[in-house]
């Protein structure tokens, strides 16, 4: 009588290995490179401080970013830094020569700890609002949007393509963008004009800037 064959499982292929995620798969950041906290929230209540002279404030948060919409009505110089909890400086969020105003991001790397407190340098009475991000400027793109000053605006609509940037002013111009983490586009002084590929999930920009500004977004 033939023999049995041996029972054939053992031979079968093994399942198709499981194909990475698409996050699995992307290299990581470069070291130094912060990441930003992507999802604006309105969880955060307005707070409004003013004052006049020097001054330190408490601020009470959470950990996700925030804006500060800061006004200065002296001739002097104005400063104004954040402190996180053990006391520690984190950032000169302004330095100005005369009257200010403008609106800032704090808090937008999430390997940073949260402002405690802000230091207020001035001679001259001055007002700064705590706000949610989603509190920021809107733009839609593609367009184009003009502005003065220190700014924060997130994007909505189509994605992002190229952005065309000018600048009037006399001083330092900074724009940044976050998507998944932060990118500085322009660092300059003075005028300036030029064209910067974004991201295609880049939804805010921070300007930093003492003159008129004008940005023209395209989508892919």
């Amino acid at each position: 009588m033939p023999t049995r064959p041996p029972f054939q499982s053992a031979t079968l292929a093994p399942p198709p290995t499981a194909i990475p995620t698409r996050a699995a798969t992307l290299p990581p950041p470069p070291t130094q490179i912060p990441t930003f906290t992507p999802r604006p929230t309105a969880t955060l209540a307005p707070v409004v401080f003013t004052g006049r002279g020097d001054d330190v404030v408490s601020v009470k948060k959470g950990d996700e970013p925030a804006l500060l919409r800061i006004s200065y009505a002296g001739s002097s110089n104005f400063a104004v830094w954040n402190y996180d909890a053990a006391g520690s400086r984190i950032d000169l969020l302004v330095n100005k020569i005369g009257a200010y105003k403008g609106l800032l991001i704090i808090d937008s790397l999430d390997n940073s700890p949260p402002t405690a407190r802000l230091e207020v340098k001035g001679t001259g009475a001055w007002q700064i609002e705590l706000l949610p991000l989603s509190a920021a400027n809107r733009m839609s793109v593609p367009g184009v949007l003009v502005g003065k000053g220190d700014d924060v605006v997130l994007l909505s609509g189509g994605k992002p393509d190229l952005m065309k940037i000018s600048h009037l002013g006399s001083s330092n111009f900074a724009v940044w963008s976050y998507a998944s983490r932060r990118t500085l586009l322009v660092n300059d002084i003075g005028a300036y004009t030029g064209t910067k590929p974004l991201d295609a999930a880049t939804f805010l920009l921070a300007i930093h800037a003492d003159g008129a500004w004008n940005l023209s977004i395209t989508a892919r």
